[in-house]
C-alpha cells in the first residue's frame, strides 16, 4: 500500500483508513506492506502483522507525495507485490508507470484532490490527470464516495467499485478522560471539530461563527482538534484567530484515546469543509451519538442525515442559526442515535470486498480498460 504518511503518527482520513483496512486484511492472511514516508514514520507501529517501509520524501507540501509515490513504484516493482494499492489520485498518476513495471495495480479513490482549496491551476490539473489515470491504469478503482463512484461510472469506467470509509466500534479505543480537564473543558458544554489545518476544513468559518453568539452562549467552547502538517497562511491565521477568542480550544493533535474521550464527552461535532472524500472523523462522531453539524457538500450529503443537519458551505451567519440549535437540544437531553446510518460502514465487510477485489485482479478476472 503507498499513498500515505504513515500509518502510525500521522493524522488523517487516508491515514486512518489504510492502518483500519490493513490491520483487517492482515487478519484475514493478507500480508500487507505499507511504504510510508521516513518523516513521519517515527511513531512505533500499532498494527498487528503489518510491514512498514520507510522511503525518503521532501519536506515541500507541493511534491512530498508526487515524489514519494514515483519513489514507491520504483520501489515495488523491484520487490514485486502481488498487488500494489495506491491511495489517493495523486499517487495514482503513476498507476501507468505501475503497469508498465508488470505490476498489478489496485487504486483507492479517497476524493476529488483538486478541488481542495490549497492547490493551484497547476497541481489541480495533476491531480485531474492522476484521476484519469487512475480510472484507465488500474485493474480497480475503488471509490469511496458514492457521488464519485457515480460520476466516473456515467463517463463510462468499468473498473470502478464503490467500497466506503468504515468507522470503529465505540469500545475498540479506550477513552483518556484526563485531556478533558487539561484542555480545561467541561463535559457536555463544547463542540469538538476534528481535521488538519488545512483552508478546506474551514475552521476559520466555526471560530467566526462561535464569535457571533450571543453573551447568553459565552460558557460553550469550540474545541479544535488537529494540527498542520506544513505551516502555513491559514494555520497560522487559525491559531491567531483562535488564541484571540476565549471560547475556541485549539486542542492540536491527539492519541486516539484522548480523541475517544473528547468525542464522549461533546455536545455535538461540526465539519463545515468544502471537500471530503467521505469523511472518517463524521463517521466517528455518529457513532458516539454526537448532534451534527455538516456542510451541504456532496461528500457529507452521501450519508443522508436529516436535513436539519446540514449547513450551506461557507454561511457563518446559517452556522451560527445551526450551532444554537444544537446547543438548545442538548441542553434540552436531546441524544443521537445513528445506528440505522452506519451499517454499511463497517470495517469487516469493507476488508471482505476489498479482498475479493484483490482476488479478481489477481486472477486477471478483472482488468479495467
Amino acid at each position: 500500500m503507498l499513498g500515505l504518511r504513515s500509518i502510525s503518527g500521522a493524522q488523517g482520513g487516508i491515514e486512518t483508513h489504510v492502518r483500519k483496512l490493513a490491520e483487517e486484511l492482515s487478519a484475514r492472511g493478507c500480508k500487507i506492506t505499507v511504504l510510508e514516508r521516513a518523516r513521519y514514520a517515527h511513531s512505533p507501529c500499532a498494527v498487528r502483522g503489518v510491514d512498514r517501509i520507510s522511503l525518503w520524501s521532501p519536506k515541500s507540501p507541493s511534491f512530498e507525495t508526487i515524489i514519494h509515490s514515483l519513489i514507491g513504484v520504483i520501489y515495488a516493482g523491484v520487490r514485486r507485490p502481488e498487488i500494489l494499492h495506491l491511495h489517493g489520485i495523486g499517487p495514482g498518476l503513476y498507476a501507468p508507470l505501475a503497469r508498465m513495471l508488470g505490476l498489478k495495480v489496485v487504486v483507492t479513490h479517497h476524493g476529488e484532490d483538486y478541488n481542495r482549496e490549497k492547490w493551484g491551476p497547476v497541481a489541480r490539473f495533476v491531480l485531474r490527470l492522476g484521476e484519469l489515470a487512475s480510472g484507465t491504469a488500474g485493474a480497480a478503482l475503488i471509490c469511496v464516495g458514492p457521488h464519485t463512484c457515480t460520476r466516473l461510472a456515467e463517463q463510462g469506467r468499468d473498473n470502478v467499485v464503490h467500497i466506503p470509509n468504515g468507522v470503529k466500534k465505540v469500545g475498540e479505543v479506550a477513552p483518556n478522560p484526563s485531556v478533558i480537564d487539561e484542555l480545561g473543558l467541561e463535559r457536555g458544554r463544547f463542540l469538538i471539530c476534528v481535521g488538519r489545518l488545512v483552508p478546506e476544513k474551514r475552521q476559520l468559518d466555526l471560530i467566526r461563527a462561535f464569535g457571533q453568539l450571543p453573551k447568553s452562549r459565552k460558557q460553550w467552547r469550540l474545541v479544535l482538534v488537529g494540527g498542520a502538517d506544513h505551516e502555513s497562511d491559514y494555520s497560522r491565521q487559525v491559531e491567531s484567530e483562535g488564541r484571540n477568542n476565549s471560547q475556541v480550544v485549539l486542542a492540536g493533535m491527539r492519541t486516539p484515546n484522548e480523541l475517544a474521550a473528547l468525542y464522549e464527552a461533546a455536545a455535538a461535532f461540526a465539519l463545515v469543509s468544502s471537500h471530503e472524500g467521505l469523511p472518517i472523523v463524521l463517521l466517528e462522531a455518529m457513532s458516539y451519538g454526537k448532534l451534527i453539524v455538516a456542510s451541504d457538500i456532496p461528500a457529507n450529503r452521501s450519508l443522508g442525515l436529516p436535513e436539519e443537519c446540514y449547513v450551506p458551505l461557507g454561511n457563518v451567519d446559517q452556522i451560527v442559526r445551526r450551532l444554537e440549535i444544537v446547543m438548545d437540544q442538548y441542553t434540552a437531553g436531546a441524544k443521537s442515535d445513528w445506528s440505522a446510518y452506519l451499517g454499511r460502514y463497517d470495517w469487516s465487510n469493507i476488508a471482505d470486498e476489498t479482498k475479493a477485489i484483490y482476488k479478481k485482479v489477481s486472477n486477471g478476472s478483472m482488468h479495467g480498460h
